[in-house]
C-alpha cells in the first residue's frame, strides 16, 4: 500500500511544472501519506486484537483455578509479554482472532504454568484419602 501510494504520488507529481523533481517529491509525499493512513489501520487492529486477547485471558484465568502467583506468570507471558505487538500481529494474521487468542496464546501458557506445579505422590494421595475417609466416618 505504501509503495502504491508512492507510485501514485510520483505519477501525479509528473504533472507539475518540474516533472522529474515533481515526480520524486510526489512519490515521497504519496508514500508518506499512505504510511500515515496504514499506521492508523494497524493501530486500530492492534487495539482490537489486544481487547480480544484481554477478554480471553480474563475468561480462561477465571476458569483455570490459578493462584495469584500463577495468574501473574500467565499475564507476563500473554497480555504483558515484552513482544506483545508481534503476538497481536500473529493473532491478526490467523484470521480467527478469538480462537487463536484462547488456544494458541492463553491456554498454552496456562498449561505450561500448571505443569510447574508440584506433583502429588501416590503416598500423599493415599494419606489424603485416608484422612478424608476418617473425617467423614
Amino acid at each position: 500500500t505504501i509503495t502504491a501510494g508512492g507510485i501514485v504520488g510520483g505519477y501525479i507529481g509528473t504533472f507539475t511544472p518540474i516533472p522529474v523533481a515533481g515526480g520524486a517529491i510526489g512519490s515521497v509525499i504519496g508514500g508518506f501519506v499512505a504510511r500515515c493512513v496504514m499506521d492508523e489501520f494497524i493501530e486500530d487492529d492492534q487495539v482490537r486484537m489486544f481487547r480480544i486477547l484481554k477478554e480471553e485471558f480474563i475468561d480462561a484465568v477465571s476458569m483455570a483455578g490459578l493462584t495469584k502467583e500463577e495468574v501473574i506468570m500467565v499475564a507476563n507471558d500473554t497480555i504483558a509479554h515484552p513482544e506483545i505487538e508481534k503476538i497481536l500481529q500473529n493473532m491478526f494474521v490467523s484470521g480467527e482472532y478469538r480462537r487463536y487468542a484462547r488456544m494458541a496464546i492463553v491456554d498454552e501458557v496456562i498449561v505450561l504454568v500448571m505443569q510447574q506445579r508440584r506433583k502429588i505422590t501416590m503416598r500423599e494421595y493415599r494419606k489424603g484419602v485416608e484422612a478424608y475417609l476418617t473425617k467423614i466416618a
